[in-house]
């Protein structure tokens, strides 16, 4: 039985597109993961929106970053499946494709006994790093995650025989000490430990501050569905009334009620796609928040130091977005449907409907207060 681990891991590949494991990952400005070519028709010349919270992210596919943590975290994943399935799996320099029985966690390969002796000696500091396949059929999704996340060594692409030690702030790209001296050294640079550290702790606090602020938008949105709510009540209400009020009056109003009617539903489709559309605004940042605490969290948890170096600019960018955004202030919104009779002009012997603006000073403790229900409330009438 897959760990709840397992299961949020492997949910986080699916397309929310095409609803089947993601294919050349693309990451938007919201920070939702759709595959390359599922985004196409979401193309238009403003860019490219996004199908889950509806977020503009500006310019084309190819200017959109890979999602390396999703496509790098999913072909570990393909790797551990493989293992514990014991299929397709052969020794990575053996010519007469032998089983393996090992892998190095420090290259990535499954080797055979008598190979495993090879890599020995010509890769002795690799020799640490060796796990059986029989241990790592032991292991979980998670934990099997945890291991390949570990520091690895990495050399220079210009001076191979080079680690990989400092990152340049000011250039924005590792370093081996001959980079820094040769073309770095007078910029502003940091051990990479030190960098991945600090870049991490960063968006440790960025998320904290989304999700103090996402507080705010789920009390938001619960308010606005509950404004939806009322005025549907409302409209059912008042309905009710007119058509009894129709029923006692004359044949020659039956024209009245009509009127009355549409106006009634005239109203009511104005001031309930005013409140959808804010609602809808509020749960699109809602998913974005949802999807930068899974992205972020995954990114913690799992990510190597290159995937924390190439995304942290684009996730901060849309975590600072998110911490900026402030919920609509829904007392604002609360709208009043009422009716009032009227004898006076032939033409309207029903009366008309009247719209009623709850002001703010008729909110108390944070909860909304529905005419009709409880206590009185402060009123400002328009015709």
């Amino acid at each position: 039985m897959a760990t709840v681990s397992e299961v949020r891991v492997e949910e986080y590949f699916k397309c929310a597109i095409c609803n089947q494991p993601v294919t050349r990952p693309k990451l938007l400005l919201c920070l939702h993961t759709f595959c390359e070519d599922c985004l196409q028709r979401e193309c238009n010349e403003k860019g490219v929106k996004c199908p889950i919270c509806e977020m503009v992210t500006k310019g084309g596919l190819t200017s959109l970053q890979d999602n390396i943590l999703v496509a790098n975290l999913q072909s570990k994943v393909n790797k551990h499946q493989q293992i514990l399935a014991n299929v397709e799996l052969r020794c990575a320099p053996c010519e007469v494709n032998t089983p393996p029985e090992f892998m190095c966690l420090e290259c990535d390969k499954l080797l055979c006994t008598k190979c495993l002796h090879t890599h020995q000696v010509l890769m002795t500091d690799h020799n640490k790093h060796v796990q059986t396949l029989g241990t790592l059929r032991k292991l979980d999704s998670d934990e099997f995650l945890k291991i390949f996340s570990r520091r690895k060594h990495r050399f220079c692409s210009i001076h191979d025989d080079n680690q990989i030690s400092l990152y340049c702030n000011t250039c924005s790209v590792w370093l081996c000490v001959l980079c820094l001296v040769l073309e770095h050294k007078d910029h502003n640079c940091s051990d990479i430990r030190n960098q991945i550290a600090r870049q991490k702790n960063e968006l440790g606090e960025m998320l904290g501050a989304v999700q103090e602020n996402e507080t705010k938008y789920v009390k938001a949105q619960q308010d606005l569905e509950m404004l939806v709510d009322k005025l549907n009540i409302d409209k059912y209400k008042m309905e009710e009334l007119i058509k009894a009020r129709v029923t006692a009056a004359i044949e020659k109003v039956k024209e009245e009620e009509s009127r009355l009617l549409n106006e009634l539903k005239a109203l009511h489709s104005a001031n309930t796609q005013k409140l959808q559309e804010t609602l809808t605004r509020t749960e699109n940042v809602l998913k974005r928040v949802a999807v930068s605490k899974g992205l972020v969290s995954q990114m913690l948890r799992y990510a190597t130091e290159q995937e924390v170096l190439e995304l942290q600019g684009t996730i901060k960018s849309a975590l600072r977005s998110l911490r900026e955004e402030k919920p609509l202030d829904v007392r604002m919104e609360n709208t009043v449907i009422d009716f009032q009779e009227c004898w006076v002009s032939p033409k309207k012997m029903l009366g008309n409907l009247i719209i009623t603006k709850l002001r703010p000073e008729s909110v108390s403790d944070g909860r909304l207060q529905i005419p009709g229900c409880s206590t009185a409330v402060l009123c400002c009438n328009e015709s």
